[in-house]
C-alpha cells in the first residue's frame, strides 16, 4: 500500500508541476458550465417548463453533469497505449516492485480525483453566485 501511496503523491506532484495547463483545463470547465448556464438562463426566460423541466432542474443537471465529465473524461488510456508501441517503456515496468495494471489505476485515480475535487469545488462556488 505504500508503494501506492508514493506513486500517488509522485502522480499529483506531475500534475502541479505544469500548473497552467492544470489551470487552463480547468478554466475551460469553468467556461463551458458558464456557456451551458447562460444558455438555459435564455431559454427559460418566457418558459416556465421545457419537456417537462424547469429551470432549477436544469441547471442541478448541468451542475451534476460537469462534475461527472471531469470523471469520466479524464484518463491515462492514452499513456498506457504510448507505452505499449515503446516497448523498451513497458518492460521497465517488469522490473518495477508495482503492478503494471495497478500502477495505472493509481495513477488514474489520482487525475480523475483531483480533477473530480477541483470542478467540484468550482461548481460549487459557482452554484453560490448564481
Amino acid at each position: 500500500m505504500k508503494k501506492y501511496l508514493a506513486i500517488a503523491r509522485i502522480t499529483f506532484a506531475n500534475i502541479l508541476e505544469y500548473r497552467w495547463d492544470f489551470l487552463l483545463g480547468h478554466a475551460r470547465t469553468i467556461l463551458l458550465f458558464l456557456t451551458l448556464y447562460f444558455l438555459w438562463t435564455q431559454i427559460f426566460k418566457n418558459r416556465l417548463n421545457l419537456f417537462g423541466f424547469n429551470q432549477e432542474q436544469i441547471i442541478t443537471y448541468i451542475f451534476m453533469s460537469v462534475i461527472l465529465r471531469q470523471f469520466v473524461l479524464t484518463s491515462s488510456a492514452d499513456q498506457v497505449g504510448q507505452e505499449l508501441q515503446t516497448w523498451g517503456k513497458f518492460f521497465s515496468y517488469l522490473l518495477r516492485p508495482v503492478g503494471y495494471f495497478r500502477y495505472w489505476f493509481t495513477v488514474d485515480l489520482v487525475y480523475k480525483f483531483s480533477g473530480v475535487v477541483i470542478t467540484a469545488t468550482i461548481v460549487f462556488l459557482l452554484s453560490n453566485i448564481f
